[in-house]
This record gives structure tokens, sequence and C-alpha cells, in this order.
């Protein structure tokens, strides 16, 4: 009796398993015919009067957040500033399941179990509205990857006050300028560049330690230059003659490359048909990506029809690629303002000056400074050497500059 009675139960339990299993096999098809079978929805979604998945759009704003800050700053550094504002409090773990569930661009992750385990079955796509586009998850992603293999070095200071990063030099030895904030004799907080050979190797370089917002001065009192160059020229072209060719002579090519980075606009036409190919490069590179995870959960028995999908998938990722590029080539980042007080007000949030750092980056601009403590002379180059501008300090009351561009101190801004 015990026997039949434990049999009895087996079968029953094999049968409801087989009928739950049933349940979600169905549920699994429909979802892929766009019908949702959820009651507890992922963060950010929710359910309107009608019973339709909806966007939530106070919390989406929190998701849309992280994935733009990822691109520009680490997960700790951007739990820190979400969870200033956010309803939830995020953790990494949080991010971490974003990534691999992905959610927010609206795919399901399909499991199944194996040995009383949850395993990776399929993502579903289109299922749930999209919070993110695949370009803003795979932008969040690559850069996160990037930071964890540098190519470029040196922390990013709060704020990223440093519009120079990666782009001075020591004029004296030719190393790296190194950004930092360090308290003067009254414990007040100043900005500096400090040569890099002074900092870490303890040798040679031993004056150059300077005030970034004199460098700074000096770089905008040549940004102010080539728009009152702009200015004149505009003022010529209204005559009745002129020679712009003979007018630009004036200008080394330093000059021109500062005058074109910060006055031309990139091609709005261009950019957005750029932008328009990277976000369906990076649909199809999640596609790619969702199949070939898929075919790495049926060990070894791949159907037709999903071998056929991933060759029509690599083909239009390397398509798109290959487009991408085309576009790309001979491209250069510009800020494109139409004054030099547009381009000052730049300095004063921390996205302009992201936006100025990327342009210099772009165009490969490339400065020397050097400091002579004891003719207390600040000297502002390009690398090319082509142009050479000195400032003379009597101390730092006297630098006029500071007070014309109101920049007595620029680390509050951090």
């Amino acid at each position: 009796m015990i026997g039949l009675i434990a049999k009895r139960a087996n079968e029953e339990s094999a049968t409801k398993s087989k009928r739950r299993k049933s349940a979600w096999l169905k549920a699994k098809r429909e979802a892929e015919e766009g019908k949702s079978f959820h009651t507890a929805l992922p963060y950010g979604l929710e359910k309107d009067e009608n019973g339709e998945v909806v966007i939530h759009e106070e919390r989406a704003k929190e998701i849309r957040f992280i994935f733009e800050n990822l691109k520009v700053e680490g997960i700790t550094a951007t739990i820190r500033k979400v969870n200033e504002w956010s309803e939830r409090k995020w953790t990494n773990r949080h991010i971490h399941l974003m990534f691999l569930n992905k959610y927010p661009t609206g795919a399901l992750m399909s499991q199944r179990r194996e040995g009383g385990k949850k395993v990776f079955e399929k993502y579903i796509e289109n299922y749930f509205p999209k919070i993110v586009d695949e370009k803003d998850f795979s932008d969040a992603q690559n850069a996160m990857k990037k930071r964890g293999v540098r190519k470029e070095y040196g922390n990013q200071s709060k704020g990223f006050l440093n519009i120079f990063r990666h782009c001075i030099k020591c004029g004296k030895c030719g190393g790296t300028m190194i950004f930092m904030i360090n308290k003067n004799q009254r414990k007040q907080k100043f900005c500096y560049l400090n040569c890099v050979k002074r900092k870490e190797y303890k040798k040679a370089c031993g004056e150059q330690f300077i005030r970034y917002e004199y460098v700074l001065a000096l770089f905008l009192e040549r940004v102010r230059n080539v728009f009152e160059f702009q200015n004149r020229l505009n003022e010529e072209m209204k005559s009745v003659e002129y020679e712009v060719d003979s007018f630009e002579s004036i200008l080394s090519e330093s000059e021109k490359t500062l005058l074109e980075l910060v006055t031309e606009k990139e091609d709005s036409e261009q950019k957005t048909k750029l932008r328009e190919k990277e976000r369906e490069l990076a649909r199809a590179k999640s596609i790619l990506e969702n199949i070939e995870k898929s075919l790495d959960s049926l060990e070894g028995v791949y159907p037709q029809i999903l071998m056929r999908k991933l060759q029509d998938s690599e083909s239009e990722v390397e398509r798109l690629e290959k487009e991408i590029d085309s576009i790309n080539q001979g491209r250069k980042e510009k800020i494109g303002v139409a004054s030099f007080l547009e381009f000052s007000n730049l300095l004063y949030t921390e996205a302009g000056r992201r936006r100025i750092n990327e342009a210099l980056k772009s165009n490969d601009v490339v400065f020397e400074v050097e400091f002579e403590k004891r003719n207390k002379k600040v000297t502002f180059r390009d690398k090319s050497g082509e142009e050479d501008e000195g400032y003379f300090l009597r101390g730092s009351s006297d630098f006029d500059l500071l007070d014309e561009f109101k920049l007595r101190n620029i680390s509050c801004y951090a």
C-alpha cells in the first residue's frame, strides 16, 4: 500500500511538472507574439488601467541616467550620483542584472530548468517597452569594458575640471602634466598642473607645478583672439572687395585649427545619418549576441532556421560597420559655438568641459606649458612650437586674465 501511494504521488508530481512546463512553453510562445504574462514587472515598468505594460517615466529617468552616465564614469560614481535623487537605492547588483537580462532594451530573458537550476535559453526581443535603445545600452557596456583595459591613464577629476586631459605636456621635458587639487599654505584648495616627472619620479622639472587657472586663462585668451579674427573676417566680407586667402594668411596653422574647432559645426545631415547607422548597428549586434547565446545553450544541436538567422545577422553587422567606417573617415569633433561668451560658458558645466576636451582630443590638439619660477613667467604654446605665448606674473593677484575671465578658483566647480 505504501509503495502504491508513493507511486501515485510520484505520478501526480510528474503530471503537474509536465503541465507547468507546458504552460510555460505556451506562455513563451505567446510572449514571442507580443502577449505579456508577467504579474511582477521589472523596475521602470508598470501596468496601466487597461492592463497594458507601459513605462513608469519617473523610474525610467533613473535608468536612462545610469546608462548615460556609465558612458563617461564608472559604476560606483554613477550609483553615488543617481542615489542622490532616485526612488530606489541602486546597488552594483541592480546594474549587473540590467545588463544580464537586458529588459531596459525591451528584451525578455527566457530560461529553462536543468537539474533544478535555471539556465539561459534565449532572449525574446520587443517583449517590454524600450526604456533605452540598443545603442545607449551597447555604448554604456563598451565604455565599461574600455575602462577595464585602459589606453589612457589617469583618474578623472570630480566634475571633470581638466579640459586639457590627455592634451597637455610639460614644455621643459615633454612629460605629461597631471591635474591635481592641492591646498596652499592658507589651507585653500586650488587646481594645479604638475609634471609627471616631478610628481612620480622625484627628479627634474622641479618648478613645473603651475596653477591650472593660469594655463586656462592663456588658452581662453587664444580662443578669444580667434573669435576676434572671425569677427574681423565677417566685417571684411561685408566690404565690396576683400581677399579671404590673404586675410587668413595672418593665422598660423594651429590658429586655423583652433578657429575651425571652436566655430565650425559638424555637418548635421552627416551626424544624423551616423547616429541612425550606429543605432541600427547596436540593434543588429544585440540580435546577433542573442542568437549566439541561444546556440550556446543548445549544446551542439543547431536548427537550420537559427543558423540562417545567424548568417544573416553577421552579414548585417558587417555591412553596417563598413558604412559607419566610411562616414567616420576624416570626421572630427567640432564645438561649433557662435561667440566667445558661448564658448566660455561651457567651462561652467561638466558636460561643457567634456565637450571641449573631446574636441581637442579628436583633433589631436596638444599644448605645452612651462613655468619659469625665477622670472615668474608662464609660457603656453602648441606642441608644434609654431606659437609661443608667455605671461609674466608678479603674483597671482596681478594676473589680470584671471579676473577678466572670472577664473579665480576652478576647484569650486568640483
